[in-house]
């Protein structure tokens, strides 16, 4: 049968059938349909809280905060501790100011924690261990490694003790980066250690405070040195040079920084030279893979040998006077596509 518009009827039933089978089919997955989209939502939700728990630039400077209330005697100890677990230095003075407050307030807590850094004994040596461990049992070095402990003889004097700072913080590293700290997963590693979300929180607001803030341009570099090194004693563009004399393009930008002053990868790449040149002394260039490099010239120490992939902020030389220079300082080029640029077109100054 012919409608008046000229459609079959036989085409119009066909038509509202499969629309009824296609209503009873989607009914029933629309919930399953938005459980899926409630999933995808709670793992972006979870990859973004992780990333929130790794924070940039954590292997920065000490800040004005951290200076003033970080005990001077420790704070090498956090960096050795920290660099030998890969666990960034200011995680453990956070820790380290929670808990016992410097090692200020050393009394067993109402849980039984003890110590600079307040490790539980079993803990520490290692919760297989049966019984109660004595004072001596604890700070066996060959007990903790028998029992799986995290009890470390930071100080290399033959015993982990506790209640010896060295000891305890180099633990904490080694406990935090057992619990995902070594692979930047802060968040986590801070719970574990002691599991109150208000805990996490506080150690991490306060170990941020402890360091410099870095600021990356929008170009993706930092800048080389420590930021508060900011003076600049001769920029880019044609100049005289002060050795030889000769007029010439100065290829970068000198930053003087003290002999033995860290100086920073710019932006991550792959170190393509690291060797010593008659004017540019001691020098690093780093190929970053989207056209640009960066070269670091003057160091009294190269910290990085060609082939080396870096991170952004790792620190590859130390900063001197090698080569032709007039005192210690950083010279700071970069390279775009074979040219060199003003590197202050592509860095923020702190």
């Amino acid at each position: 049968m012919v409608q008046q518009d000229g459609t079959l009827l036989e085409d119009v039933v066909k038509e509202r059938v499969k629309r009824k089978f296609y209503k009873k089919l989607l009914i029933p997955l629309i919930p399953v349909i938005l459980f899926v989209l409630s999933i995808l939502l709670v793992l972006i939700l979870v990859l973004f809280s992780v990333s929130g728990g790794k924070v940039n630039n954590w292997s920065g400077d000490i800040s004005d905060v951290g200076s003033s209330e970080i005990p001077a005697e420790y704070l090498q100890i956090y960096h050795d501790a920290g660099e030998a677990y890969g666990v960034p230095w200011n995680l453990l003075a956070a820790i380290h100011k929670v808990e016992t407050d410097f090692g200020q307030v050393l009394a067993v807590s109402s849980a039984g924690a003890i110590g600079h850094m307040q490790f539980m004994p079993k803990t520490w040596i290692g919760w297989s261990y049966p019984g109660v461990p004595s004072s001596l049992e604890l700070t066996s070095v060959a007990l903790i490694n028998q029992y799986g402990g995290y009890g470390v003889d930071g100080d290399g004097d033959g015993k982990a003790d506790p209640y010896n700072a060295c000891d305890a913080i180099y633990a904490a590293a080694n406990y935090l980066a057992a619990n995902g700290a070594a692979d930047g997963d802060y968040s986590a590693a801070v719970y574990a250690y002691n599991h109150a979300d208000w805990y996490v929180e506080k150690v991490l607001s306060i170990a941020e405070s402890y360091v410099a803030t870095t600021k990356v341009s929008g170009a993706g570099f930092i800048w080389p040195v420590p930021s508060n090194y900011t003076t600049i004693s001769s920029p880019f563009g044609y100049r005289s040079n002060p050795v030889t004399g000769a007029y010439h393009l100065h290829s970068g930008i000198d930053i003087p920084v003290p002999t033995g002053t860290d100086i920073y990868a710019s932006k991550s790449g792959t170190v393509t030279a690291a060797a010593y040149h008659s004017s540019m002394g001691n020098y690093v260039m780093i190929d970053h893979g989207d056209g640009t490099s960066t070269i670091y010239m003057h160091n009294s120490q190269l910290l990085v040998n060609v082939g080396t992939v870096v991170t952004q902020g790792q620190v590859i030389a130390k900063a001197g006077t090698t080569g032709n220079s007039t005192g210690p300082h950083c010279h700071f080029s970069i390279k775009v596509s074979g040219e060199f640029v003003n590197p202050l077109d592509y860095v923020s100054v702190p």
